[in-house]
């Protein structure tokens, strides 16, 4: 059965729509007033929402956007005694799949429903999933403000061979925003290499960067290549400088001055040409006046900045990522599913504390747990529930419990250990405090899983 909902301040008009549309095919619901309108469609899935443009509380285009917001998959057709050619091309601009104009015939109205419904069979029934993303550049989803300053100021810097800093929350993509400038640079057929200091212990991460000789290595190897050396010609992407020790600083201030260096243990100068590319999620500056940090190596590091900003700060480009991940994992999945209207009311309440990279986690295992059409609140991480207040047992929106907040806190503090070190459980778990298999027990529970976004 397709389902309708009819949205018109006018109940004579109402009564009569409806009773000609409903039945046979067709199942319809009334509105006679937006308000009331965008509560059906919280609680009910509709294929179309039929609406009036001219109406008191609210018209027929905010409640269009609306609609869109709440479940991305319903056609909407505006209808309107006011017709001119303005308001339907507004209507269409913002998602409208077709207008009518009133008085019409009720196999006008039909017509346009039925080519409403061929249009959504045609994209498979889930118009969510193979939504075309406005905006995307290389692997980078977006189209807000925010993101279109970052798309630009990496196509500034790409093709120089200054080095350049990006910077900001865990989880929001600079992996994506290094690989990209790496791309559309005069590199992009040299090496990428990356490395992320978190992940080696100091003396570790020192070997893996500059290389060693004559045994220096517990493995008695004579001589290995390090990253830097590996990516002569090319691009080094120095992931959490934040993280470097304060030898390591200083041996590669001195490759950036002079160009070359030594390898560990070694005596020879080992020359090479290579692009520096770094991220922190740290504020350096606080590290420079705690000690922490070279300043002159901060500035060498610096010479170009870039932010990434967090998905809170760029909450509009939410649905695309959505749409991006549905379509990607129920790919991957062999499914179709999407999310209720529940569901996409509490993506858009939650803070997304994790970033793009939580978001990411979040639909994958909610496509792989959902076995029906829709992605249901049960289908989400209890992080997720509890820090929106939603109680699942009674399926409705309650003030957190004491025992929920703790849940959501520890979850939070938890992700964080594992981000500060590079995902090691083993050192995570040191950091907390737990046993490994206890990490392991709540990083099911709370469905905190890697992701390679970044």
């Amino acid at each position: 059965m397709n389902n309708i909902l009819l949205v018109d301040d006018d109940k004579d008009f109402c009564e009569l729509l409806s009773g000609m549309l409903d039945g046979g095919e067709y199942k319809v619901d009334v509105s006679f007033d937006a308000k009331d309108a965008l509560e059906h469609v919280k609680k009910s899935v509709y294929d179309v929402v039929l609406t009036d443009l001219k109406m008191p509380d609210m018209d027929g285009l905010d409640l269009l956007a609306k609609v869109k917001l709440a479940s991305p998959s319903t056609i909407v057709i505006i209808m309107t005694a006011y017709g001119t050619v303005q308001n339907a091309v507004e209507a269409m601009k913002q998602g409208a799949f077709d207008y009518i104009l009133k008085p019409f015939s009720t196999e006008e109205v039909k017509v346009k429903i039925s080519k409403a419904f061929a249009q959504q069979k045609q994209i498979l029934k889930n118009e969510i999933m193979e939504e075309t993303i406005q905006t995307q550049f290389g692997p980078m989803i977006g189209s807000s403000s925010q993101m279109k300053q970052v798309y630009n100021l990496i196509s500034k810097v790409a093709s120089t061979n200054t080095s350049v800093l990006i910077t900001g929350p865990s989880g929001t993509g600079k992996e994506l925003a290094a690989h990209e400038l790496y791309k559309r640079s005069s590199r992009a057929n040299a090496p990428f290499v990356d490395v992320k200091c978190v992940a080696f212990a100091s003396e570790e991460l020192q070997r893996e960067l500059f290389g060693y000789e004559n045994g220096v290595h517990t493995d008695g190897s004579e001589r290995k290549r390090g990253r830097l050396e590996l990516a002569n010609g090319g691009t080094l992407f120095l992931d959490e400088i934040g993280d470097l020790n304060s030898e390591i600083q200083a041996k590669l201030m001195g490759f950036l001055e002079e160009g070359n260096f030594h390898r560990q243990g070694g005596k020879e100068n080992v020359k090479v040409d290579v692009r520096i590319i770094s991220s922190t999620t740290k504020d350096v500056r606080k590290l420079i006046t705690e000690g922490k940090f070279r300043e002159d190596l901060f500035f060498k590091l610096n010479t170009f900045s870039i932010e990434i900003p967090s998905l809170k700060e760029r909450g509009e480009d939410l649905y695309e990522l959505i749409n991006h991940y549905l379509f990607k994992y129920n790919k991957e999945q062999n499914k179709k599913v999407r999310p209720s209207s529940d569901v996409i009311d509490i993506l858009s309440r939650y803070n997304w504390p994790g970033n793009i990279r939580e978001l990411d986690n979040v639909i994958s295992q909610s496509i792989i747990l959902a076995d029906g059409e829709f992605i249901e609140a049960e289908h989400l991480p209890i992080a997720v529930l509890t820090a929106v207040g939603y109680d699942i047992n009674n399926n409705m929106k309650k003030k957190l419990t004491l025992a929920s907040q703790m849940n959501a806190i520890e979850a939070q503090v938890i992700r964080e250990a594992l981000e500060e070190t590079g995902w090691n459980q083993v050192r995570a778990a040191k950091k907390l405090g737990y046993k490994r298999t206890s990490l392991q027990y709540k990083m099911k529970k709370y469905g905190l899983l890697q992701s390679k976004s970044k």
